[in-house]
Formats: structure tokens, sequence, C-alpha cells
């Protein structure tokens, strides 16, 4: 038996001094997590480079997962294996001998974090996965991965709720650890009023807000055009001063992967009703304005370097917290969510919330101030994305809730943003707590993770980590007969080859038993061979035998690779340790 000893947890996600979702939930639950001294924390943040000061600024360990930008070797190498390196699967296991974890944790997609079950050193650990669950149905592929964690946890009780319905048998589905808030941060402006004039914005306005990168499945130009609809359909029934002071609010990334606002803007014609924030590079100052295309004149400073902000180029929370505290309401016009962190913000703010009543958006309709968007249509996502259902909502059923809305009297709207605060503020049950906790808190989301982290069982390290067997494996690469079917030929490269046997599907010797629960991982590879052609990105690139014994044959070298450092790691023989940052 090891001597007692703090646990080491290794997270794996996006930086957590970056502005992306993933990014603050770790900034706010490890920093709770580090705070009580009981965990030994080491998180791999995904686009941070080795070179950015902000990583000798994190208090716990932290190995970035991209190089120096001045290594312009690394960095070329770095650049030529997407998304591998961006997600942090080069750096995962040599990391991992370094660190030598009992627990993993990942809280992001799929195929961000899948790798994590792929690696050599998976026996080692207990993995704890908390995936993005936004949307129906899951992947086959999904849902035995999922099966294969020691534990589950989700962002929603939409997520929660369908891996009970769909998900394998077996499947350890834990609790949510939904996202909080912070509430001191995050919380109703004294007077609106005065708090849309100290940021520059008329206090008889209304404001219609929505936060969220520009991306494709932000339908920002839908909801320009939804809004329009509703500003003209008011003007046209003689409602020209509601009409006149109501404004939409879009605090997004531009130019970026989604949409041209300039053109949307143009073509809906309502050029000075769309309010966007813009961050100056120079004096560092944000402020509201009229949207004026991706570069401006900074009003403080007078230098041309005003542009609206991203993640590298972002606000600070207070700032944030600040834009939406002007909003009257917030929309999350999305074709899904995995949480929508922003929603949960405006809610913390005393914003309602209008949403499409779909994916993990259906949690947010037990606010009692939620306006729920009619679904205009489903569509399905293609191969190449998630071949998902995604919701579509109806423009027109949201023009008229918004005219709904923007009609009540100012103190009705007083009303329901204190119903809306007290909701994120109301005391509730939480996971592993005796007392209860503010729903929308991030001490709730800690305190969930802590309690997981305590009760997950870890082996011993004598076992595992220190453990003197070789595991180096020396596969046979000839195959057993000449005349295989594609199906015996898969079975064989990745049970005997790659020495996987739980992952093939031979193993499924009667429905219901773990070996069927597993098959779709073979089945995917069976599927390239049958058609002699494998999707990469966007693209359909040859695939046959000899392709995928070498790809399997590569994995098994990088594994002998790391198998070898850490058995010379036991021998005393170490080589050069990582450059993990603590402070």
């Amino acid at each position: 038996m090891e001597t007692k000893r703090k646990r080491r947890v290794l997270f794996t996600g996006e930086a957590s001094f970056l502005a992306t979702g993933f990014s603050t939930y770790y900034n706010e639950v490890l920093g709770r997590l580090h705070a009580t001294g009981e965990f030994e924390i080491l998180e791999i943040g995904s686009y941070g480079h080795a070179d950015d000061p902000r990583c000798q600024q994190v208090p716990w360990k932290f190995y970035p997962a991209a190089p120096a930008r001045s290594d312009k070797q690394a960095m070329q190498k770095y650049m030529a294996d997407q998304p591998r390196s961006h997600f942090g699967e080069l750096v995962f296991d040599d990391v991992c001998l370094d660190f030598k974890p009992d627990i993993v944790v990942g809280i992001r997609d799929f195929w961000m974090d899948e790798f994590i079950l792929r690696s050599p050193f998976r026996k080692n650990f207990k993995f704890i996965w908390m995936p993005t669950i936004d949307g129906e149905p899951q992947r086959e592929l999904w849902l035995d991965s999922y099966r294969q964690c020691d534990r589950i946890l989700t962002y929603s009780e939409y997520g929660m709720d369908l891996l009970k319905r769909t998900g394998r048998r077996g499947t350890e589905l834990v609790t949510l650890a939904s996202p909080g808030v912070d509430l001191e941060i995050f919380k109703p402006p004294k007077n609106k009023r005065d708090h849309k004039v100290k940021l520059g914005i008329d206090p008889n306005s209304l404001i219609i807000g929505m936060t969220a990168r520009n991306q494709k499945r932000k339908l920002f130009y839908d909801l320009i055009e939804a809004f329009s609809m509703w500003l003209y359909k008011s003007k046209s029934k003689g409602h020209v001063e509601l009409a006149k002071r109501t404004f939409l609010y879009l605090h997004t990334s531009y130019p970026d992967v989604g949409y041209d606002m300039g053109k949307a803007i143009r073509d809906f014609k309502i050029g000075n009703k769309v309010i966007m924030t813009y961050l100056c590079a120079n004096c560092h100052v944000a402020y509201p304005s009229f949207f004026a295309g991706e570069l401006v004149i900074c009003r403080k400073c007078g230098k041309l370097a005003s542009r609206p902000p991203n993640a590298g180029h972002s606000c600070p929370r207070d700032v944030l917290a600040d834009i939406m505290k002007s909003f009257d309401l917030y929309v999350q016009y999305s074709i899904c969510e995995g949480a929508g962190m922003p929603a949960w913000e405006a809610m913390a703010c005393g914003v309602p919330v209008a949403a499409p009543r779909y994916s993990a958006m259906e949690d947010y309709f037990q606010c009692p101030t939620s306006i729920p968007i009619d679904v205009g249509r489903f569509f399905w996502e293609s191969i190449i994305e998630t071949e998902q259902k995604r919701a579509l909502p109806d423009n027109q059923d949201f023009a008229n809730k918004l005219d709904k809305f923007l009609k009540q009297s100012e103190s009705v709207r007083d009303d329901k943003s204190k119903q809306t605060r007290a909701y994120a503020e109301e005391l509730v049950d939480t996971y592993g707590q005796d007392i209860k906790m503010c729903r929308r808190g991030w001490d709730r989301t800690a305190a969930i993770w802590g309690q997981v982290l305590r009760e997950t069982e870890i082996k011993d390290q004598k076992d595992t980590w220190l453990c003197p067997t070789s595991r180096i494996r020396k596969p046979v690469l000839v195959p057993p007969s000449n005349d295989m079917s594609n199906n015996e030929f898969v079975d064989w490269v990745i049970g005997d080859v790659w020495g996987h046997p739980e992952l093939v599907r031979r193993s499924n010797t009667r429905m219901g038993s773990k070996g069927d629960e597993n098959k779709h991982f073979a089945g995917e590879w069976l599927q390239c061979l049958n058609s002699g052609s494998k999707t990469v990105g966007e693209n359909r690139i040859p695939f046959n035998r000899q392709v995928l014994v070498e790809h399997f044959i590569k994995m098994v070298q990088e594994a002998n690779v790391v198998e070898e450092r850490r058995l010379k790691s036991l021998s005393g023989k170490t080589e050069e340790q990582f450059d993990a940052v603590v402070m």
C-alpha cells in the first residue's frame, strides 16, 4: 500500500487563462480545487504557447500544448499535425509520464478528448470525462467511448437524461457539474438606466443582446434577420417610438469563421440598430459602439487600434458583466448548445433569456422567466460534422415573442429581472454536500468536482507507473491467414497488432455483451476498408489494408517509445524533465 499522499489529477482542456468557455470553466474550478490544498493539479492547456507570459502566472502546474512561437521548427511540426497537436495529444503521454496522474479529467467534445482513451498509459489512471452533450442522436462510437470511461459527468440535465435513455448499459453516469457564474461580478445593476448611461447608451433604450463567438452554430445572420422582421413590423403598426429606442447588441468577434456581420446589417437595412463591443489594442479600453467594421479609431486614445474582441483579444470578465447588465433580454440564437454559459451569466445579471427549446438550452426553461422560441425546423449535419439533428429557430415566432416582451411595462420587466436573479441564487441540493449551495455559483461546481475526485478509487502506483514489468509490444505482423475477410483483418490488426481485443468485433459473442457495446470502433475502420476510402476533414482519401496496418503499427511504435522512457526512469536513468511551470 502507498503512503497517504495528495491525489494527482491531470486536467486537459483549453488554457485556463484564455477567454473560451472551456477556459473559463477550468479557471474557476481549478482555482477553487487548488485552494483546498487537497490535490496535486497539472493542467495541459490547448492554445497556450510556451513563451506566453501568462503560463508563468497559473498558480498550479501548467503545461502548454503549443510550443513557443519563436521556435520555428517546433511550430512547423505543431501546425503540420492538426488537430492532434492543438488538443494536446502530442504532449499528453510525455506529460503523463512526468506527472504520473492518478486521475485524468476531460471536459471537451469527443473529437477533442478521445485520444485519452487511446493512450498507452490508459490503464495507469482513472479517466473522468464530462463531454459536451449538445444534441442527438449521439454517435454509436461516442456511446462506446463513454462506456470505456471510469466515470461520466454532464454539463446539463438534458445531457444526463439523454445518456440515461440512449447510453450503453454499464456507463458510469455520476452527476451534473453545470457551469457556474461569478455571482459577485455578474449581478443586476443598482439602476439599469444609470448603468446604461455609464456605458454611453441611451437610458431609455431597450437592448436585446447575445454574447458568443462568431461561428457557424451561433446564428448571428438569422438573429439580425429576425430582429429586422420585428423592427419593420413594429414600425408598420405605428409603434415607431418603441422601434426607435430598441437595439440589438452583439458582443462577438468580427471577422471570424462564422458570419459577415457587415453584410447582414446591410442586407436587412438596420445599420443604425446594431451595437457591438470594440476593444482597443493600444489603451485596452472596451466600449459599445454602433457597428463600424473590423478596425476603427479608438474613442479614448485616438489610435486606429480598436476592434471587436475575440478569444485572444478579450474583454476582462467584469467588463463583459457590465455589458450584459445593459441587456433587457438575452437571446441564445443557436442550433445547439452543450451548456451555453453566457445565458447563465445573463440570468445572474437579472436578464431573462430567450432560446430554442433544444439540446442543453432546454435547461434554461427551468427558470420561470425564460422564453422558449419555437423550432422552425430541424436539419441533420453531414458526416464530416456530427450527423446529429440541429435546430433552426423560427424567426417569426421570435419576432412575435420579442414584440410581446418589449411591450411590457418597465415595472413588469423589473419584476422579471428580480425573479431571474433569484433563480440563479437559489440554494439547492448539491452532490456530496450536506448543505445547499447557490444554484449557479462556481463554489457549487467546484464542490461537486471535489467530491467526485475524492470518492474515485485510484490505483496503487506500484502496479501502474512504478511497475517494473515491461509493456513493450512486439506484435507478429504476419496475418494468420492469406484469405481473411475485411472483418477478420480489422479484428486481427486491432486485437493482435495493436493489442486491444476488447475493441474488436469478434468479441461480439452475444447481444448485450461488453464486446457488442464496443464494436463501433472496429466497425468504423471496417467501413473504411470496405469502401476503399476514409474521411479526413472535408475530403475522402484512398484507404486499404496497408494503410490500416501502418496506422496501428505507428501507434504501437509511439507507445513503445514512451514505455521505454518509463522503464528507464525506474532504473534511475531519467531523461530530461518537462518544463511544466510551477508557482
